[in-house]
């Protein structure tokens, strides 16, 4: 049986500032720190992951589609690549194969309220309603969208 290589990295240094940097909104400076650790690194899951979710940020969905897939690929049972996919699916307007990224991101790990809240929102817009609420895994956000599905006006004020 043929062994595979380590995909899923520990983050060098390099991606772990990266990380910083994308989050302190400097994103063409984390772009080309994630771009050079893919140069050295190209398998490396984590750091295809953070590009993707640069590129998407950057409105370039394509691409960022295709370095998630790729990441996913690398390291499957990854919830957070799976709910990084159902983002960027969910910005394509493709609403229902976001919602399926976000229940396999919650088969590998139920406990993500933010994964929970976005497939809610989108099984809302789909007007899947019934199961929009069940989607709230906190029974005051359940409430709280409950209320904004009868009450709208009052939402909005």
């Amino acid at each position: 049986m043929e062994k595979r290589l380590t995909t899923h990295h520990k983050n060098p240094a390099s991606l772990s500032q990266a990380q910083h940097l994308a989050q302190s909104g400097r994103l063409q400076d984390a772009e080309r720190i994630t771009r050079e650790v893919l140069k050295k690194q190209p398998n490396n899951a984590d750091a295809l992951s953070l590009h993707s979710m640069l590129l998407a940020q950057q409105g370039n969905l394509e691409q960022s589609e295709l370095l998630i897939r790729k990441a996913i690929s690398l390291s499957s049972d990854n919830p957070s690549y799976h709910c990084n996919l159902a983002l960027v699916l969910s910005r394509k307007n493709q609403h229902k194969d976001a919602i399926g990224e976000y229940q396999r991101a919650l088969s590998f790990d139920d406990n993500l309220p933010q994964a929970h809240y976005n497939m809610g929102i989108l099984l809302r817009d789909e007007k899947n309603y019934e199961r929009a609420i069940e989607a709230f895994s906190d029974k005051e956000k359940r409430e709280e969208f409950y209320n904004q599905m009868l009450f709208p006006a009052k939402a909005e004020r």
